[in-house]
């Protein structure tokens, strides 16, 4: 799992209220990557290796889902105080799996 300063921020120099919202981002970032990484160990799991398109459609469906629910959250505003590519990082990843679909 990255380390919590990966994207080449951090919390020295912030005080009060600022490091607190990017404490609570970078736990959140911490919960989303987690859950990314989970869902990615569950394909490899209960999906045989081989079908493709099984795999590509599960990762679609939970990743779009993530995407849609950090959309409309008040939380994407604190993450991205910390870790400004993470939405982006998983639409790459949702564009790649669309790929491996239409394949």
């Amino acid at each position: 799992m990255e380390s919590a300063n990966s994207s080449g921020t951090n919390s020295v120099g912030l005080s009060g209220k600022d490091k607190g919202l990017y404490d609570l981002g970078t736990y959140f970032a911490q919960l989303v990557r987690w859950l990314h990484a989970s869902l990615s160990k569950k394909t490899d799991g209960y999906i045989s290796r081989h079908d493709i398109t099984i795999r590509a459609i599960f990762l679609l469906n939970n990743v779009n889902y993530l995407l849609k629910r950090l959309e409309n959250s008040p939380l994407l505003a604190i993450i991205q105080r910390c870790q400004p590519d993470l939405k982006s990082k998983y639409e790459d990843d949702f564009q790649m799996s669309l790929k491996d679909y239409t394949r």
